[in-house]
């Protein structure tokens, strides 16, 4: 997966280069909103958002309406990705409410046996 992201990460970089020496900063805009968009699908929200805040300076200085307006929902979408992530590295132990949700509509492994062997009482 790593490699993949630095050759895309090489692939966008050299669209920069081709855009910048073309003079048309606009297209860097959005070619660093589209690496933007790969990264979110990858789960690196911290890099996204770098590339994100690029796009929307640039986007802003051009006074381009549509990637103006298509900034603000990736940055929410983001936003929700990257939401309640625990940082083990530095600890975090915690699990989300939702993983505790999941926890408790499933039987233990301990009561599935019990049902089992009960079942095969019952049809006997």
């Amino acid at each position: 997966m790593r490699s993949h992201l630095k050759q895309c990460e090489k692939r966008y970089n050299e669209a920069v280069s081709a855009f910048r020496s073309a003079n048309d900063e606009l297209n860097v805009a959005y070619a660093y909103y589209a690496f933007a968009k790969d990264l979110r699908s990858a789960n690196r929200f911290r890099q996204a958002t770098r590339y994100l805040n690029q796009a929307e300076a640039i986007a802003s200085r051009h006074n381009d309406e549509q990637l103006t307006n298509r900034i603000p929902v990736l940055r929410e979408r983001i936003r929700k990705r990257n939401k309640n992530i625990p940082n083990y590295v530095a600890g975090d132990t915690s699990v989300s409410k939702r993983t505790h949700a999941r926890a408790r509509n499933f039987p233990s492994l301990r009561t599935v046996q019990l049902l089992r062997t009960r079942q095969k009482t019952l049809c006997r």
